[in-house]
């Protein structure tokens, strides 16, 4: 085991395998350091604690999905329809198996993980682009009246 911080990612892609295949109860610090070759004393001073760990990976999850269906979207020239971002939304979704699991198998999971004590402070890295309210404007499904770039902060 190493002493020396590990790479973030690493673990966190480490984390997603063991929630995917077993459910976010099985992610502990011990299950976790085993599975990633790093000392639980390293991972406690990289993320504090196994739930800060969980927000992280759930931030990064529900971003992946995020950017996906925007690419998607801003490809198809029907994207702005609302059926096209449910479908990129589902597939998006669908082809993360950790997203997958949390929304078809352990769905009380996202809520045990948002809930617990040191999650709190969950702020999800993503938002609405300024661009995508305007084009959703102009193909008539927001309304004209509101101010994109306020909603977009």
């Amino acid at each position: 085991m190493h002493e020396e911080l590990s790479d973030p990612v690493r673990v966190l892609d480490v984390a997603s395998g063991i929630v995917a295949r077993g459910g976010f109860e099985r992610l502990t610090l011990k299950s976790l350091g085993i599975a990633a070759g790093v000392s639980q004393r390293s991972l406690i001073r990289q993320f504090g604690t196994i739930q800060e760990a969980l927000v992280l990976m759930l931030n990064r999850e529900f971003t992946g999905i995020y950017v996906s269906v925007v690419e998607h979207i801003d490809r198809d020239p029907r994207g702005g329809l609302l059926s096209r971002i449910y479908y990129y939304t589902l597939s998006a979704t669908y082809e993360r198996p950790l997203a997958r699991m949390l929304y078809t198998v352990d769905r009380d999971a996202m809520n045990s993980i948002m809930r617990s004590a040191n999650s709190f402070g969950y702020l999800p890295g993503v938002g609405i682009r300024a661009d995508f309210i305007e084009s959703m404007q102009v193909a008539g499904m927001a309304r004209r009246d509101i101010d994109a770039s306020t909603i977009s902060r």
